[in-house]
């Protein structure tokens, strides 16, 4: 298994890191096409040499990877908001699709509560919402 590691390091007061970070994050479609490899892909040293990259100026690396920063974290606070969404939607569903008797989960939405003319044994009623959408 070709296992090697490349580190870009050493970075002079030319290229800020970050940009060189976003930077590469847009070439991966670059980086898929000159993967070798069929059980896992790899990339080689010269598809690293091969890659043309345009430095601008320092302070325009320094703006676009800012600006670039802040999006980065805006996105990972709104995935972390839509995860908590979604935890509350499913929490909501079992809320009201579930009903409950003695703590013990026994009728799913996909069945009526007409099904049930007696209460299994050791079960009492508690309470029956009924909602009507």
């Amino acid at each position: 298994v070709h296992q090697r590691c490349y580190a870009i390091f050493d970075f002079k007061e030319v290229v800020n890191p970050k940009f060189v970070y976003f930077f590469l994050k847009t070439q991966n479609s670059y980086f898929i096409r000159n993967a070798v490899g069929s059980t896992v892909p790899s990339l080689r040293l010269d598809t690293f040499q091969k890659l043309k990259v345009v430095i601008p100026l320092p302070e325009i690396q320094h703006s676009v990877s800012s600006f670039l920063s802040v999006l980065e974290q805006k996105l990972d606070v709104e995935n972390n908001v839509i995860k908590k969404f979604l935890w509350q939607k499913q929490y909501l569903l079992r809320q009201m699709f579930i009903w409950t008797y003695d703590g013990a989960s026994i009728v799913s939405a996909n069945q009526s509560l007409l099904e049930y003319s007696v209460l299994p044994i050791g079960c009492h009623l508690l309470q029956i919402t009924v909602w009507r959408i």
